[in-house]
Formats: C-alpha cells, sequence, structure tokens
C-alpha cells in the first residue's frame, strides 16, 4: 500500500473512531429531569409511571444522568402479581426503574425517598440493573412496605398458589458493573440488594458491585444476597434488624422471616462461573435473625480473595466456612459479639470474640493474636460456650488469650469449652493463655488430638481426657490444672511446669490419668492424700518421669505408681516410695 495512502486511511478511521466515542459520550452523559416526566413528589401521588417513561428513554438513549430533585419524597404503587410465584424477573408493572443494556447509567437521588404503598406482588424491585457496563446509584432512600404487603397466595392459572413473597428487592443487579453508594434501604419483602451475574442463551452476563455508606434495615430475607459476582466490596455499610422481628417502635407490627435471614447470603448460582475477590471492610452487622453472613451449602461460593475486617458483628453467626477461596481468606481487627463463627479454611488474625451461650465450629482455621471471652451461664437449654470440630483438619491458634470458655457443668465431658467429645478435634495451641476454659477427647474412636507448646493454663482450668491417646504439652505451664480422664487418659508433658497448690481443686492433674514426664519441674503442695482425692477413689499416682524433678506434699505417705529416673523428688521419706528408684533424692 502506498504510504501516504496508508496513512490517510489510519486518519480516518482514528477520526471515526474518535467520532464513535464521542457520540457515545454524549448520549451517556445526556440529562433526563424525573420531574420533565411529570413526577409529583409530594409523598401522594403515584410517581411510577413517570420513572417508568422516563428510564424508556435511558434505555433507548444508551444511558445517561437521572436527575431528581433535592428532598421530594414519591410514592410509587405497584401492579398486583396474580402470576405465578416463583419467576425470575418482576413484572414491567413491577419495577420503578429497569435500566437494560446500557452504557453508563448514573442515578444522584439528592436526598430523595420513594416509598412502596402496600402490594401483593410475589416479586418487585425499586430499581432494576440488567447488563449494563457502568451504574451508579447514590444519595437517596427507597422504603419498601414490609409490615403492610398482602402476603395471601396469588392465583394461577385460576388455581391458588402458595408463595413466600421473598422477592421483593430494593435494588436487583443482574450481570452488570457499578456502585451503590450513601443509600438507606429499608422493609423489602426479600432483600435489600440482590446481585449477581447470569447465564442466558445469548451468553453470560457478569456483576461487579461496591457498595459503601449505606443502611439496609428492616428486610425480610437478607440484607445483600451475593448471588455470584467478577467482585464485590463493602464498605462502611450497617445492616441491621434482617429476618424476624417483634413489633417495635421502629416496626408497627411483628414480621416472620424468610431464611436464611442473613445480612449477607453468598449463595452463588446461575452457572455464571464467576471467581471475583470479596471485601468487606468497616461495616456493622447486628440484630439478623440467624446469620450476620453466610455462605451456601450447595452451591458453594468461590472467590479469588476473601477479606473481611475491621468489623463488627453482633447477635447472630459469621458462617464463612462454605465460602472458597483461590487465593488468600483472610478475616483481620473485627469484633465478634455474641455471634457464633464458622469461619472454615481462613487465616484470623487480631480479632475478638465476646462470646455468648453458643456452639463455634473452627474447623481448618489459623487463628493469631485474637481474643476469645465466654460466658459461663445457662439460656434454655444452652450451657457454657463451645468450640468444636466437624471432621475438621489441623486448626491452629497462636498467641490467642482464652477465658470462660467452658461447659456450664463442669463434670459434663459432652459439655466443654474445646469439644471433642461429639465431633472429632485436631488443635494446636501454641503461645497462648487460658483462664477457666476446658478440653476433652472422646473415648470414641476418633482421629483427634489437642496438644499445647508455650501455654499457661491457669485459674480453674480442666482437662478431660476420654480416650488412650496423649495430650501433649510442651514448654507449657500449668496452675493448679484439673483433669478428668479414664485411669488410660494420657497426659504427656516435656520441658513443662505443673503446680497444684489450691486444695479446692477436685480432681487434681497429677492424680488421674497416665502422665509421662520429661525435664520438667513439679511442684504438688496439696497431695493425693487429699480429702477431695480420697473422694474420688484416688489412691496412687500413675507417673513415669525423666530427669524431672517433683516436689510433693508432705502428707503425700503413699506414692506408688511414680517413676522418677535421673530427676530429684522432695518431701516423703524413702520408705514410702514404692515406684522404681533411680538416681533419685530424698529430703
Amino acid at each position: 500500500m502506498n504510504f501516504k495512502i496508508f496513512l490517510l486511511t489510519s486518519f480516518f478511521i482514528v477520526l471515526g473512531q474518535l467520532s464513535f466515542n464521542s457520540s457515545v459520550n454524549a448520549c451517556v452523559k445526556k440529562r433526563f429531569y424525573i420531574e420533565e416526566y411529570g413526577a409529583v413528589g409530594d409523598g401522594r401521588t403515584n410517581d411510577i409511571a413517570a420513572f417508568q417513561a422516563l428510564t424508556r428513554d435511558v434505555n433507548a438513549n444508551g444511558g445517561g444522568i437521572v436527575v431528581f430533585p433535592e428532598n421530594k419524597v414519591f410514592s410509587i404503587t405497584i401492579d398486583d402479581d396474580f402470576s405465578s410465584g416463583h419467576k425470575s424477573t418482576p413484572d414491567d408493572g413491577a419495577m420503578a426503574f429497569n435500566f437494560e443494556h446500557c452504557k453508563k447509567v448514573v442515578v444522584d437521588m439528592n436526598g430523595c425517598i420513594i416509598s412502596l404503598t402496600p402490594n401483593h406482588s410475589t416479586r418487585y424491585s425499586f430499581f432494576r440493573f440488567f447488563d449494563c457496563a457502568s451504574f451508579s446509584l447514590s444519595n437517596g432512600t427507597i422504603e419498601g412496605d414490609v409490615e403492610w404487603h398482602d402476603y395471601s397466595p396469588v392465583i394461577y392459572k385460576g388455581k391458588e398458589e402458595k408463595s413466600s413473597h421473598q422477592w421483593g428487592y430494593g435494588v436487583y443487579i443482574r450481570g452488570s458493573k457499578g456502585e451503590i453508594k450513601d443509600m438507606k434501604i429499608s422493609r423489602m419483602t426479600g432483600d435489600g440488594i440482590y446481585f449477581g451475574s447470569v447465564k442466558l442463551a445469548e451468553g453470560i452476563y457478569h456483576a461487579k458491585v461496591e457498595i459503601s455508606g449505606c443502611e439496609i434495615s428492616f428486610c425480610r430475607r437478607n440484607g445483600i444476597s451475593c448471588a455470584s459476582s467478577l467482585g464485590f466490596f463493602l464498605t462502611g455499610t450497617t445492616i441491621h434488624h434482617i429476618g424476624d422481628w417483634a413489633q417495635s417502635a421502629d416496626m408497627p407490627v411483628a414480621i416472620e422471616g424468610c431464611k436464611p435471614k442473613a445480612g449477607i447470603d453468598f449463595e452463588y448460582e446461575g452457572k455464571a462461573g464467576d471467581v471475583g475477590d470479596v471485601e468487606i471492610s468497616g461495616c456493622s452487622f447486628r440484630d439478623c435473625t440467624d446469620y450476620c453472613i453466610v455462605t451456601s451449602n450447595t452451591n458453594k461460593p468461590e472467590t479469588t480473595i476473601f477479606i473481611l475486617k475491621d468489623s463488627e458483628f453482633c447477635g447472630s453467626a459469621v458462617h464463612t466456612n462454605n465460602l472458597i477461596s483461590r487465593g488468600k481468606k483472610e478475616i483481620r481487627d473485627c469484633r465478634f459479639d455474641d455471634a457464633g463463627f464458622f469461619l472454615g479454611d481462613a487465616k484470623v488474625h487480631n480479632c475478638i470474640f465476646d462470646m455468648g451461650v453458643v456452639m463455634n465450629y473452627v474447623s481448618r482455621t489459623f487463628f493469631y493474636d485474637c481474643e476469645f471471652n465466654g460466658k459461663i451461664e445457662q439460656i434454655g437449654e444452652k450451657k457454657g460456650c463451645f468450640m468444636a470440630g466437624t471432621n475438621m483438619d489441623k486448626t491452629l491458634f497462636q498467641r490467642c488469650r482464652f477465658k470462660n470458655i467452658k461447659g456450664y457443668n463442669d463434670y459434663t465431658p459432652a459439655f466443654q469449652g474445646f469439644s471433642g467429645y461429639v465431633h472429632p478435634v485436631n488443635i494446636d495451641f501454641v503461645a497462648c493463655e487460658f483462664d477457666n476454659c476446658s478440653f476433652v477427647l472422646s473415648q470414641k474412636n476418633y482421629e483427634s488430638y489437642i496438644s499445647f507448646k508455650e501455654c499457661v493454663l491457669r485459674n480453674g482450668c480442666l482437662i478431660h481426657n476420654m480416650g488412650t491417646k496423649a495430650i501433649d504439652f510442651e514448654a507449657s505451664e500449668l496452675y493448679d490444672v484439673e483433669s478428668y480422664a479414664t485411669q488410660n487418659g494420657q497426659f504427656k508433658m516435656v520441658r513443662c511446669k505443673i503446680i497444684q497448690e489450691d486444695a479446692s481443686v477436685a480432681r487434681p492433674l497429677l492424680a488421674f490419668g497416665t502422665h509421662t514426664l520429661s525435664k520438667c519441674s513439679v511442684i504438688d503442695k496439696v497431695g493425693i492424700t487429699s480429702a477431695a482425692s480420697r473422694k474420688y477413689g484416688v489412691k496412687e499416682y500413675r507417673i513415669s518421669a525423666d530427669n524431672t524433678d517433683i516436689q510433693l506434699s508432705g502428707d503425700n505417705k503413699v506414692t506408688r505408681g511414680l517413676s522418677l529416673k535421673g530427676g530429684r523428688i522432695e518431701g516423703v521419706r524413702a520408705v514410702d516410695f514404692g515406684g522404681e528408684q533411680v538416681n533419685t533424692v530424698f529430703k
């Protein structure tokens, strides 16, 4: 090709592209004024027809900027739904704004409120975004009709069909990318926000959503449902009163919610195949009936990176156990207040768990520099504060602090703080501190273990070993620890310090179980012949010690069953010692 012709051709191609882009930008920058379509905004007039007319023009234009007046109240009435209660999309008459196939849509509500009058629709939405390359919704309030909604069955093809009416949405997003910020969304019969990718015959439409500075409340099913995404980022948002609630000053009638009744529900569906980052930061969850966060048990969500940080959870569980991450799964700098946790294969750093009377499952989790505070009380049938596993892989606690992680009844092995009685547990504790905590390994044939390294146990700690496998201690300190074990229950201690000086401890550690000590220091000022020990039929120590110094109380007149090699024993006479005597010194 002639070089001049090539340059000329390239020039016109570039010019054409610039002209096309200018045309697209002009389209998406076009402004659409709500009031020019007849919207009144007096809080009484039904303005839905004006909203729908504006939406049709925005869609025909390929996008645009929707302009609200300042601080007005708009009322909408949607069509009753007398079709099947299981449709995938709300009817056109049940949506105020239905943006489809747009390049860019910007909606700044400018402080306005849109409220929904009571209706009978099983599925509706205030805003719907489908196949929008970019959207923004901000600075407004949308209020559903949850308290006065007609939840009666629908008539479909002449027959009565029951419906949960759980598909009333504030914002319904499918296959779109955009942001929602500074919005208040409340009183939906379903979810405050629902979003996800969708796979249709013509292809896959992906979703990617950023939500910031919002408040989502009094929704009957979920605050937010994430049905899949290429990315979900939630910051500075409060989600509260989701699911069931009683009549109150904020809600004039009692409401019965729909499962899962969660602040956020991750349940990927639609077979869109999305794997995206998820980050939740600086958020607050409270008064969610069943879960603050839940992940599906059927369609397991899968992310590239999952990060949960600087957030608070109060009153209900955080369940990320079923969420799979191809990369990093991290939870840090969060507070859990009376909120159960099922975190799964995650790294948990610098979190505070103020635990209620609840069971928590801790499989495949790494906890570092965390604090756990339990409650020892009985509420109904719930007793104490428990942490357990379900066929779990190794769980590691490092540099963590525990207080009152213990069963309500000290003498019931099935209900202890770290419970390996009903489910197997595999736990390593490294450089941890325990006050008034309890542990149990079952006599059942579980592949379970508990190990302590560089730990300190004090102030009412209790260890149950009902099986034949040893509980291991290395370089740890145990102060007045109580045990409850069969005589086969084994304790293996290396380079440990064991001190027993509280006579009120009913079952001193050294008096129950079979102990193997190496390079330890033992000071027992209580003695096995104390009244408490005699009560439980304890007649002898069952200790094998190597290079260990043992100081026994003066009332230890019977010490049969104690053998000592390469160490020193104090506090009894040689004649009273019936175990193996090799390199021992008596004073």
